[in-house]
């Protein structure tokens, strides 16, 4: 949806409904305050008036005491819209990026394939504030621009209407230049953003890379990339500046013209036509401030043209297909026993190729099955449509008999652990780790699955055991402490399913050996699936589902696949 100046006030103001009274007291604060600024020149050509031409000391006296208590008032609201400012800004921006942190969890799968993770860091953490400038400066300022140059034109009129037919003139090629270079403007913002997500996604990816770049001496290819992104991006940023000034000199321009008029026409109207000080001075004020009133809106609304191609951006972003409305009702209470795959396929997009084909199998209660296959087989993928992360496009999964997407994912992800290869580690003691999304464990129960996972003799060396602190993404751990740290928290939690991507990695062989050993009695009872590429691990498995180009291409026990599937051979290199 193409987003205009009241669309885009109607899609931010769902983030104001809470905050209507403090947004209302802070635009007539505003408004307050622009009443002020239009009535003081008045207040102060009377002034002048009574001691020119009358010596009216007293009148000019009681006058200039309304002004000073106006004055004063002014500045104390002055103060409190500004307190009022920072509420509305710390709520609507905190609204915002709640809903889009919030939005960003709930993306359909092919949403997330295609997600730019720099591009949408950049948006939840600063466009935000380009928002919560639409909705305050924009839409207040403007209001207020609009308002001021009303009642100016009025009082002019009153005062002189030649004067007024003239100020009128102002208006409409204000306006007109201001939405012709603001719709220019908005285009190569546009664009501008386009390219800007591109590169801080590339940035990203760069900065993550950072040790395999040096690695293959690719500094000079990067930094030459880097340069002529950077010049691509400085080109278009310098278009749209020069089209901001060319505008705002046209505008300038403009104003200053019928400035001149209306000075001219002010000087003889002075000399032959007997205007007193104070209206000369009234009128010079008046003058100024259309003309400044003009600016504020022409600038404003060329603002808020390049603000509304960001917030559109954001709107297109949290109108992405979500898995909202896709979550079963039903609460999965009793224990998993069995998980079947029904004529199962999957594809990231309708023009995306087919990831996983027609899939027919089943997993019983306590069983340990295995999934390898090269690289892009599916494996992965799979995994993520027995967490319910992905539906599938056709077939379906049934767990306990029942379609997986019936069920609640809060009370599925009550029966499953996972290990992923890259385990998510935040900054905290290990204890807080291992108890991630668990209120409390016994020592006893801690202790053991430490030790079958191999991570506890490390936990004891440290000077403060348990509660060792350690870094976010565990940067001060091995890649191998991680993944048994990984392991143990899998085994802590009472689940009736353990999925394991790759979990063993990292490890040596004789920290691989020693969570082998462990593992039949840890996971008694237990269905495990795991997916690796190590053979011992494999072969401590029940039964192998290798895939190829996504279709099962073999099944059967470790020793059946070895004797009869030259891919498993191969894959393995027998």
């Amino acid at each position: 949806m193409k987003l205009n100046f009241f669309t885009t006030t109607r899609f931010l103001w769902r983030y104001m409904r809470d905050k209507k009274l403090q947004y209302v007291l802070f635009y007539i604060g505003w408004l307050f305050q622009t009443v002020v600024e239009v009535i003081t020149p008045i207040i102060f050509g009377i002034m002048i008036n009574r001691i020119v031409y009358y010596n009216d000391l007293a009148t000019f006296l009681k006058v200039g005491l309304v002004f000073f208590y106006v004055t004063v008032f002014g500045i104390i609201l002055y103060y409190m819209i500004y307190e009022m400012y920072g509420y509305l800004w710390n709520g609507i921006n905190r609204g915002l990026r709640m809903e889009m942190f919030g939005q960003l969890q709930r993306l359909s799968a092919a949403e997330m394939v295609s997600l730019q993770q720099g591009d949408t860091v950049n948006m939840i953490q600063y466009w935000s504030m380009t928002a919560v400038n639409f909705v305050i400066r924009n839409i207040v300022h403007n209001a207020n621009n609009i308002f001021r140059i009303i009642l100016c034109i009025v009082i002019i009129f009153r005062i002189n209407p030649v004067f007024g037919a003239v100020s009128v003139v102002m208006v409409p090629l204000s306006v007109f230049t201001a939405f012709r270079i603001g719709s220019r403007i908005r285009k190569n913002s546009e664009k501008n953003k386009e390219k800007y997500a591109k590169y801080i996604s590339w940035l990203f990816e760069v900065i993550s890379s950072l040790g395999e770049l040096r690695f293959w001496s690719a500094e000079k290819t990067i930094l030459k990339r880097y340069h002529d992104k950077l010049d691509e991006m400085n080109q278009l940023n310098s278009k749209i500046a020069m089209q901001n000034t060319a505008g705002t000199e046209l505008l300038e321009n403009i104003k200053n013209g019928i400035l001149v008029i209306q000075y001219v026409l002010l000087a003889c109207y002075a000399v032959y036509g007997g205007l007193m000080v104070g209206t000369v001075t009234v009128m010079l004020t008046y003058f100024t401030m259309l003309s400044s009133a003009l600016s504020g809106f022409a600038k404003n609304t060329m603002d808020a043209q390049e603000r509304i191609s960001i917030i559109e951006r954001m709107y297109a972003f949290l109108c992405k297909e979500t898995t909202d409305g896709k979550d079963g009702q039903y609460e999965l209470k009793e224990r998993i026993t069995e998980i079947s795959f029904q004529n199962c396929s999957f594809w990231y997009g309708s023009e995306q190729p087919v990831v996983l084909d027609s899939l027919d199998f089943s997993i019983r209660q306590g069983e340990k099955v295995a999934v390898v296959g090269s690289s892009g087989s599916g494996k992965s993928t799979l995994l993520n449509l027995v967490l319910g992360l992905y539906p599938p496009q056709e077939g379906s999964i049934l767990l306990n008999g029942r379609d997986l997407a019936q069920y609640s994912r809060v009370s599925l992800y009550d029966h499953i652990s996972v290990v992923f290869q890259q385990v998510l580690l935040l900054k905290g003691t290990i204890r807080e780790n291992l108890f991630m999304g668990s209120d409390g464990i016994p020592e006893e129960e801690l202790v053991r699955a430490c030790k079958a996972a191999g991570v506890y003799d490390y936990i004891q060396s440290q000077e403060h055991g348990f509660d060792t602190v350690i870094e976010q993404w565990g940067r001060n751990l091995s890649g191998g402490q991680r993944q048994r740290l990984g392991i143990a928290r899998a085994y802590l939690r009472a689940s009736d399913l353990i999925i394991m991507d790759e979990a063993t990695a990292s490890l040596d062989r004789k920290n691989e050996e020693l969570i082998l050993e462990n593992q039949n009695e840890i996971l008694q009872g237990r269905t495990c699936l795991v997916v690796s590429h190590r053979l011992r691990t494999v072969m401590q498995c029940d039964r192998v589902l290798l895939l190829k180009d996504g279709r099962i291409q073999g099944m059967g026990t470790p020793e059946e696949m070895k004797e009869r599937c030259p891919e498993f051979r191969e894959l393995f290199a027998l």
